[in-house]
């Protein structure tokens, strides 16, 4: 089942996970898929992970528990589709840490 987005809104999500390395800098990537077309987003405000931190801050040292949130904007343009988000958090030298896909249905 899709996670169902209306739009205009702002839903956030929150990760936790272990740092797999230690890293200076945080970054959010996306990559979606609709209508049999697969594409980056381009960054938007708020992709700086770093930023983004519940009781850390960067640098990150591997093993560190990660406690980072994100807000997902949708916009009143987005058309009404079904939407595959894959999702990363990849520090300076664009090493995974954590990545994982969500399926999104955006709305009214």
């Amino acid at each position: 089942m899709p996670c169902q987005l209306a739009r205009p809104t702002n839903t956030s999500m929150v990760m936790v996970y272990d740092a797999l390395y230690d890293a200076q800098q945080l970054t959010y990537m996306q990559v979606i898929t609709t209508l049999g077309i697969t594409a980056p987003l381009s960054p938007l405000a708020g992709n700086n992970g770093c930023d983004n931190l519940t009781g850390s801050s960067c640098p990150v040292h591997q093993g560190e528990l990660i406690i980072s949130s994100h807000t997902i904007i949708v916009l009143p343009i987005f058309p009404l589709v079904d939407v595959t988000v894959e999702f990363s958090v990849v520090d300076e030298l664009e090493r995974v840490h954590t990545c994982f896909i969500y399926d999104v249905k955006i709305i009214v």
